[in-house]
């Protein structure tokens, strides 16, 4: 489907697999560790508009540091494409330096 982007990249050591879904209202991204997608921690962000000079973002499962990671994900992809990000991430040891790789990522896909 031309809709839904798979792609695969090497971060570190590991595998790391990407689905992007352009949806007729926004992006659904799912990463994971697996080729198989699976639930992971997930976030929702819409694009900075009337006012607002940040992205809004939020988690339904509460608050720790893997959906803080994944909310900085939805929020750099709603601010790159204007639209509205669910992102659903399913890795192990989410921190600073694998999200900016993830981003790095993700960016070229969203933006070509």
């Amino acid at each position: 489907m031309e809709d839904i982007d798979d792609f695969s990249v090497t971060v570190g050591k590991d595998e790391v697999h990407f689905r992007i879904m352009r949806l007729e209202n926004g992006l659904t991204i799912f990463i994971s560790s697996a080729p198989n997608f699976k639930i992971g921690p997930i976030a929702v962000a819409v694009p900075p508009s009337l006012g607002r000079t940040e992205p809004s973002s939020s988690s339904p499962f509460g608050a720790n540091d893997a959906t803080t990671f994944v909310r900085i994900i939805a929020e750099r992809v709603a601010v790159w494409t204007n639209q509205s990000c669910l992102a659903v991430v399913s890795l192990k040891g989410l921190n600073r330096l694998l999200v900016m790789d993830l981003l790095k990522a993700l960016k070229p896909h969203l933006l070509s």
